[in-house]
C-alpha cells in the first residue's frame, strides 16, 4: 500500500480461524485497523506507525469492528453474523419499497423480498462474502435500501417529500457514503436520477426543490469526510483509490479511472439481460411506457 507499506504482512485476527476458514486479506486489515481503533491508537496500521494510515476500504466497517472488539466480541464472528442480518435486511428493503408501489400489504412484500434473498444466498459468491468478513455486505445492503428508498420517492409523486421519508432518505444515504468510498458518489447520482424522473410529472424546479435536503445534507457530509480525510490522513481520497490508479495488476497502470473496461463489461454483462427482462415483464403486464422510462432512469446510477 502506498502509505502503509505493508500489505503483504500475514494478519491472524481473533486467534483460532472460525469454520476451518479465516478471515481474507482484506478484512484481515480491517480488523487490525479495528483493533487499534479500539485500543486507542486511532486509524493506524501499527499501533507505533507516527502518522495515521488510510489503507482501510471502508470506514464503517472498521468503526463497527471497533465496537465489536470493544465489547468483547471477535470481528470475524461478528462480522458475519451483521453480515447475515445486512443480506436479510435486502429482503425487507425491497419488499416494503415493492408493497408500498403495487399497494400490496407489508407482510406479503416482506415475504416476497426474502424468497428473493434467500435464493440470493443460494449463490456461491454469497456465502464467500458471508464467510469471509469483508465490508461488501455492507455497502450491498446500505445501497439496498437507497434504491428502495429512491423508487418509493418516484412512486409517490408527492411535490414534497414528508420530513420522514426526507430523514430516512438523510440516513441511508449518510450511510451509504460511509459504507465505502464510492457511496457519496453514488448517492449523488441516485438525487440527480430522482430530480431527472421528476421533471416530467412534476416540472424541472418542483422536480430538483423535492430532492434538495437531503441533497444539501449528503454535499454537506462529503464535504466534511472530504476535510477530516485531508486534516487527518493528510489526502483527500482513501488509500485504495491510489493504489488501484497506479498498479498495473488491477488493469490501470495510471489511468484516472481504474477498472472502467471491467466495469463497462459488468454491465453489458449483467444489466442489459436484465433490462431485456424489465421489458418484457412491462409488456407482459401493459405497463406504460413512462413507468418504464423511470425505471430505467433510476437503475443508470
Amino acid at each position: 500500500y502506498r502509505v502503509a507499506g505493508n500489505e503483504d504482512a500475514t494478519v491472524l485476527v481473533g486467534g483460532a480461524p472460525y469454520a476451518g476458514t479465516a478471515p481474507n486479506a482484506n478484512s484481515g486489515k480491517a480488523y487490525v485497523y479495528a483493533r487499534n481503533v479500539a485500543e486507542g491508537h486511532g486509524l493506524r496500521y501499527n499501533a507505533s506507525d507516527a502518522t495515521p494510515t488510510s489503507g482501510a476500504t471502508s470506514l464503517l466497517h472498521v468503526l463497527a469492528c471497533a465496537g465489536a472488539i470493544q465489547s468483547g466480541l471477535d470481528p470475524l464472528a461478528f462480522t458475519r453474523a451483521l453480515g447475515i442480518a445486512l443480506l436479510l435486511s435486502i429482503g425487507f428493503a425491497f419488499g416494503l419499497a415493492g408493497a408500498r408501489i403495487a399497494r400490496a400489504p407489508p407482510l406479503s412484500g416482506c415475504l416476497a423480498g426474502l424468497a428473493v434473498t434467500l435464493l440470493l444466498g443460494l449463490l456461491p459468491e454469497t456465502a464467500t462474502h458471508l464467510a469471509s468478513g469483508m465490508d461488501t455486505l455492507f455497502f450491498t445492503a446500505t445501497h439496498a435500501w437507497v434504491v428502495a428508498w429512491a423508487a418509493s420517492v418516484v412512486a409517490s409523486e408527492d411535490r414534497k417529500l414528508s420530513l420522514g421519508a426526507t430523514a430516512f432518505g438523510i440516513l441511508t444515504l449518510g450511510i451509504f457514503a460511509l459504507a465505502r468510498p464510492e457511496g457519496g458518489l453514488l448517492g449523488l447520482l441516485y438525487l440527480a436520477a430522482l430530480a431527472l424522473v421528476g421533471r416530467e410529472s412534476l416540472g424541472a424546479e418542483a422536480s430538483i426543490r423535492r430532492v434538495l435536503p437531503p441533497t444539501l445534507a449528503l454535499l454537506t457530509l462529503l464535504g466534511a469526510l472530504a476535510l477530516w480525510h485531508w486534516s487527518y490522513f493528510g489526502d483527500v481520497l482513501a488509500n485504495p483509490y491510489y493504489v488501484k490508479v497506479s498498479n498495473a495488476i488491477f488493469g490501470s497502470d495510471g489511468d484516472s479511472l481504474p477498472g472502467a473496461a471491467a466495469t463497462a463489461r459488468f454491465a453489458l454483462q449483467r444489466h442489459l439481460p436484465l433490462g431485456l427482462v424489465v421489458l418484457a415483464l412491462a409488456a407482459a403486464v401493459r405497463d406504460t411506457s413512462e413507468s418504464v422510462r423511470r425505471g430505467f432512469r433510476l437503475h443508470v446510477p
